[in-house]
């Protein structure tokens, strides 16, 4: 393999970097390159010299936590959970984990806590509702989310194991 390539229409390149902690996932940046969670750390990465650098840490009172799912606003928010890790298969010290936001500028915002393991991040099409899996809980919240602010608002909805529930 010469590490590239090519899947409809796409030239995709490997590229390898190291890390002292689980890498949970990756964005885009606007500016170049990428933004990576690492650990409890957010970290913006440039492949062309292999670098990451700190832009901020969470959960730094909470040792064995660590990011899970993220996924970036049409904003340029970077929206991402975290978990404690598992001591051993599929055990984790339950409600550990937080949900934060990695603004344009840097700064991050905590939304709330007592998550146990955040996955399934995601945006009506018209951004209007933020749509928040934690998977222990087996259920999907909906929330208001306002775009340009970035602010999750009051509980609109969850579905609990199939079962649809409004918030009062």
């Amino acid at each position: 393999c010469d590490g590239c390539s090519v899947t409809a229409g796409y030239l995709l390149t490997a590229a390898f970097a190291s890390a002292d902690a689980p890498v949970s996932s990756v964005a885009l940046r606007q500016s170049g390159g990428y933004v990576a969670t690492v650990g409890t750390k957010f970290c913006a990465l440039n492949w062309e010299d292999q670098s990451a650098v700190v832009l901020a840490t969470v959960d730094k009172e909470k040792k064995n936590n660590r990011f899970n799912d993220g996924k970036v606003d049409p904003a340029g928010r970077y929206f991402v959970g975290t978990m404690a890790e598992e001591t051993a298969p599929a055990v984790l010290e339950r409600r550990q984990g937080s949900l934060y936001s990695l603004f344009p500028d840097h700064h991050v915002e905590k939304y709330f806590d007592q998550v146990d393991i955040s996955n399934g991040l995601d945006w009506s099409m018209d951004h209007k509702i933020f749509y928040y899996i934690d998977s222990l809980s087996y259920s999907v919240d909906a929330f208001d989310y306002d775009l340009q602010t970035g602010k999750i608002c009051m509980c609109l909805f969850i579905i609990f194991r199939g079962i649809f529930f409004t918030c009062l």
